[in-house]
């Protein structure tokens, strides 16, 4: 026994002696994996990776890596975000990490509990200037790889002023935390919270209420691919110094995709309380949609549209690219259904539905509007037709025309219409509507 504890004690120091410098290797192998996935994301923001570096310790390595902004409008909110000390100069990102590793050491994520971790790792952002000038972003990130991956974002509150000739715009930004953590292939989670933002200028104000952000996803056996988003915006305020103001009490939106048997199906929610809008109130409005579209096709049409950026010396070739996406996406056919399109005006419900089917193997869009078909219905109460007519002579001009050729029809106490799509017609009660294609 005696002898047993005499090799116990040298081996355990051996090994927490050697293990972190055998870590240092395996670190290096994930940060650069991180690196090139962070590099392919950035990527579709017009975000290059220059150079990147990296020095192995024992106990701590160090990395760097430098982006390249193409992105207009990314360098001018990081260059809103360092403030007063950025230059006119275009900068490029630079992102110095610093890396502990160890035997175990142990990361304690915001949520709760602790979890294993290799290493853990802590990134501070820099915007970079010509003559090595380097400006420090007010944001730092955290991470943990281990078992599973760990990962945290702050940005710190700022309040800028921007003045632009005899114009200026004060920005109150309370800042950021989102938190995320995964096992890199099966499944992740997203937590977040944004601070109250205040964009100030000469001609109004505009003010977003502390926000929160949750999401998560889970994919297996690489083929299934399940995810939710939700989002909660307590209130937005836009205070115009001529004119009315605007505003969204309650705002919250929802979103899911799943991608299975190369298909992708999706829902999006949006309700909110109160909206306000120039000699209008709604009490509430309530939209909900599903759709149905080959798997390949819908990502490639998604990743353009998110990602569009137009440039000056190139304008029309993301443009053409994303018609080219959407028209493929509508060749290879599928479903779009508006499940729920509601307003409430002082009490009275205004509703729309309709579900569209787009056959597969069409030749182009105009075959594809030609041979889809699709129903649905309108009811429009009369006191919310009232209220509208007020606010708005077309609107009340529009309706009248459209009682009076039987497009809607007065049904009790509602204006109603079903609604039918067929050989590239729109019926309206079963009378055809013109369309302009």
């Amino acid at each position: 026994m005696k002898t047993a504890a005499k090799w116990l004690v040298p081996m355990v120091l051996i090994v927490f002696i050697v293990a972190p410098g055998i870590t240092g290797f395996w670190v290096e192998s994930e940060i650069d994996n991180s690196a090139e996935q962070l590099s392919a994301i950035l990527r579709q923001q017009d975000v290059q990776l220059l150079n990147s570096s990296f020095t192995r310790g024992w106990f701590g390595s160090d990395q760097t890596a430098e982006f390249g902004l193409t992105s207009p409008t990314l360098a001018a909110i990081l260059t809103i975000l360092a403030g007063p000390k950025a230059v006119d100069d275009i900068p490029t990102l630079l992102i110095e990490t610093r890396a502990t590793h160890g035997v175990l050491p142990v990361a304690k994520p915001s949520h709760g509990g602790l979890r294993p971790a290799i290493a853990q790792t802590r990134s501070q952002l820099y915007l970079k200037y010509p003559a090595d000038r380097s400006v420090e972003l007010p944001m730092e990130v955290y991470t943990s790889v281990g078992v599973g991956g760990w990962a945290k974002l702050l940005v710190q509150p700022i309040s800028r002023q921007i003045v632009q000739g005899s114009q200026s715009t004060d920005i109150e930004w309370g800042g950021a935390d989102f938190e995320g953590d995964s096992d890199y292939r099966t499944s992740g989670t997203l937590r977040g919270k944004v601070g109250q933002l205040q964009i100030a200028t000469s001609g109004g104000k505009l003010r977003l209420a502390p926000s929160t952000l949750t999401g998560n996803f889970s994919r297996h056996q690489y083929k299934y691919l399940d995810s939710q988003f939700e989002l909660h915006v307590p209130a937005v305020a836009f205070d115009v110094q001529q004119g009315d103001p605007m505003g969204i009490e309650d705002l919250q939106a929802s979103s899911t995709l799943v991608t299975l048997d190369n298909r992708a199906t999706g829902a999006h929610r949006m309700q909110t309380g109160q909206l306000t809008l120039p000699g209008l109130m709604l009490d509430s409005t309530n939209v909900a949609f599903e759709f149905d579209f080959d798997a390949q096709a819908f990502s490639d049409f998604y990743m353009l549209a998110r990602n569009i950026v137009h440039r000056p010396d190139t304008p029309t070739e993301k443009p053409t690219a994303i018609e080219s996406a959407f028209v493929d996406m509508v060749r290879k056919g599928g479903t779009l259904k508006i499940e729920k399109f509601e307003l409430s005006i002082e009490g009275s419900l205004l509703q729309v539905e309709m579900d569209l089917k787009i056959p597969s193997g069409q030749q182009d869009i105009a075959s594809a509007l030609k041979n889809s078909n699709g129903t649905g219905s309108i009811v429009l109460p009369q006191n919310a037709v009232n209220i509208l007519s007020r606010h708005s002579q077309q609107i009340a001009f529009m309706i009248q025309m459209g009682a009076g050729a039987g497009f809607i029809q007065k049904t009790g106490q509602a204006y109603t219409a079903d609604i039918k799509y067929e050989d590239g017609l729109l019926l309206l009660n079963g009378l055809p509507l013109q369309l302009p294609f």
